[in-house]
């Protein structure tokens, strides 16, 4: 019993973090497409891989 109380943090933390982590790749990844859609659009390898 103790150690699934425990646990439980544990895990809200790791979904929270990786929720986080998401979040973050895809406002990223929503900027750069901004960028280069925008006014003066430069190219980046990384976007034209897709």
């Amino acid at each position: 019993m103790g150690n699934q109380i425990r646990l439980k943090p544990l895990l809200v933390n790791g979904l929270i973090i990786n929720q986080q982590a998401l979040l973050n790749a895809i406002s990223k990844k929503f900027f750069y497409t901004l960028l280069s859609r925008g006014p003066t659009p430069r190219p980046s390898p990384s976007l034209e891989v897709e």
